[in-house]
């Protein structure tokens, strides 16, 4: 029915898969195509459009395997056509069944609010998800496409689902690493909530562009050149603006206007091995003299997403604030894919892709993840409880500081010695009398520093105060 739709999929697809994998999801993309028949997209154009975007995104963009991306073509079918479970399964197999199942939103009862009827479907995608990750995957590239034709939808429901879509969706993005998911999906968002501002940092980004590109295009040259003097080989070196959304946040935390905001520049330096990445450092800082205090380890110190870098922000050339990050070949892939690296590797290693090799893969943090999620399915009743869960812990940023015998624990931005020491064990919270942070006596409820040292103090005899409930965060 939309042969020329299909075939321009399946030419961009094709080289990335199997002959067998192809012929599958070839057979997925023509079921899809066959099922949505006639149904039309908001903006009149044949719906197919929408799931064979989708699934570009798991395949082009996230080299997902082959099971993920049929499940992408067939994401919507259960849910808007006559196809049944059944059907799927038979034809595509039990894991591509159980991905679309993952992704299908709840059936509710029409007495139900919209907002209660959405919390339950992020719910039941959320427990999918900690039985089958690739459902989040999907979930989040069904997400971008929609944020991308936004425009067709009224204009009072298209800023509900940006509004959610920066509280739920692209902080999720971010925490399973996909940082240039991430970044567009927030971009979307603001160009749905605040056009004005949006249009206004565009504008003044494009009225900037030919001296931004002309400036890192030097600076670019300057750091190859001191590559080559230094006998490195085989570097790689890109240069960025910083994405709307995040300047604007800039904007917002600083209260200052745009033409105050000097970083918005970036250089990444790409090398082979972590002993280069600290070369680098070094190369750079002797181009530029380094900012004091704005040097970030993430190789020694991972972010909760796995993702590693070295950040460092200079004084480059004119007086321009400048931040490069230096980063290993290896560590790019995990940056540019997050999650979905897991399957980049095992495609290119030749290894079986197979979507439930999961549950195999040795992530502390996305296992940490899944076991919270599993927690949820028996744990959590009510759907806005469980959205101020989703909101509030496994969305939020984190920092990781160190017990006296340098075991790391994670634990949210803004937490106290109190949290620290619940987190340790009940019985060393209850019985906490001080804390100290780096060998210094600190107050129980001060938030505590990325990579601080804390040691607990306990008496016997101590027990909890009423008082604590200002200063624990954490549950």
């Amino acid at each position: 029915m939309n042969e020329a739709l299909i075939n321009g999929f399946l030419n961009k697809v094709r080289k990335n898969y199997s002959q067998e994998d192809f012929e599958k999801i070839k057979m997925a993309a023509e079921y899809a195509d066959e099922m949505h028949g006639d149904q039309k997209r908001k903006s009149g154009e044949p719906y197919i459009i929408h799931p064979l975007a989708v699934a570009e995104t798991l395949a082009l963009r996230l080299n997902m395997d082959c099971d993920t991306v049929c499940a992408g073509l067939l994401h919507d079918v259960i849910e808007d056509t006559s196809a049944t479970p059944e059907q799927v399964e038979e034809k595509f197999g039990k894991n591509v069944c159980e991905l679309v199942q993952g992704v299908t939103k709840v059936s509710t009862i029409k007495s139900l609010s919209r907002s209660v009827a959405e919390a339950e479907t992020i719910r039941k995608m959320f427990i999918a998800m900690s039985k089958n990750m690739p459902v989040i995957i999907i979930k989040l590239s069904d997400k971008l496409h929609n944020m991308r034709t936004l425009q067709y939808m009224d204009p009072t429901r298209a800023k509900e689902i940006a509004s959610a879509c920066l509280d739920i969706y692209a902080p999720l993005a971010d925490r399973l690493g996909i940082s240039w998911m991430k970044a567009e999906l927030e971009d979307l968002s603001l160009k749905m909530l605040k056009p004005d501002t949006y249009n206004y940092i565009q504008d003044y980004l494009q009225s900037k562009r030919g001296e931004y590109t002309k400036y890192l295009e030097t600076v670019k040259r300057k750091i190859a050149n001191a590559c080559i003097d230094n006998g490195l080989k085989n570097i790689k070196i890109t240069s960025r603006e910083k994405h709307t959304y995040s300047i604007y946040m800039k904007m917002k935390k600083r209260r200052k206007e745009l033409d105050e905001i000097f970083d918005i520049l970036g250089v990444r330096v790409i090398c082979n091995s972590v002993t280069e990445c600290y070369t680098l450092v070094g190369i750079v800082h002797q181009l530029w003299p380094p900012m004091e205090g704005r040097f970030k380890d993430y190789i020694a110190m991972p972010k909760a997403n796995n993702y590693q870098s070295l950040h460092t922000t200079i004084m480059g050339m004119n007086g321009v604030i400048l931040e490069v990050q230096i980063r290993t070949y290896e560590m790019d892939k995990i940056a540019e894919y997050g999650v979905a690296s897991h399957w980049v590797y095992k495609a290119e290693s030749g290894s079986a892709a197979n979507s439930q090799s999961w549950v195999n893969m040795d992530s502390q943090q996305l296992s940490r993840i899944a076991t919270k999620l599993k927690s949820w399915n028996s744990e959590i009743e009510q759907s806005e409880s469980f959205m101020d869960e989703i909101k509030g812990e496994l969305l939020k940023d984190t920092i990781y500081v160190f017990t006296p015998k340098g075991q790391a624990i994670e634990l949210p931005i803004g937490s106290t010695a109190l949290d620290f020491a619940y987190t340790i064990h009940t019985e060393v919270g209850n019985h906490t009398v001080s804390a100290k942070a780096n060998g210094n006596i600190i107050p129980l409820g001060q938030p505590l520093q990325n990579t601080q040292v804390i040691e607990i103090v306990t008496q016997k005899n101590a027990r909890p105060r009423i008082t604590w409930l200002k200063y624990a965060h954490t549950t």
